[in-house]
Order: structure tokens, then sequence, then C-alpha cells
């Protein structure tokens, strides 16, 4: 109910928004390498794709996230 308090469409979506990628990020870095591969031998998955994103990007851990 917090988020029909908030006047602003944009920034409604804002906060949305931030709070999917979070729930994405999250996913993607608590998931196992059991998850990825079982996901990905079924024709790919895009949490294993937000995954290697952020290995590619040195982002491993969360805790760096919330810097």
């Amino acid at each position: 109910m917090e988020l029909l308090k908030i006047d602003d469409a944009y920034d409604r979506w804002e906060l949305i928004t931030a709070v999917w990628v979070e729930m994405l990020v999250y996913l993607a870095h608590d998931s196992g390498a059991s998850f990825h591969a079982k996901h990905l031998s079924m024709g790919g998955e895009f949490v294993t794709h937000v995954r290697m994103l952020l290995i590619i990007l040195g982002l491993q851990c969360l805790t760096e996230l919330k810097k």
C-alpha cells in the first residue's frame, strides 16, 4: 500500500524497477551452479545471463552492490 501513497507516476516506476532489479541480482548471485546449469541445458535462462554479467563486471559479491 505504500506504493499507492507515491503521487508521481515516475517515482512509483523508479521504486518498482529498483525492487525488481534488486530481486533479479540477488537471485542471479544466490543461485548455485547446478541451478544455472540445469536452466542453460533447457535453452537458456535470463538469470544466468545476469549472473555472467555480474561476473564479467567483477560484481561477484552482493556486498559490493550495497556500497
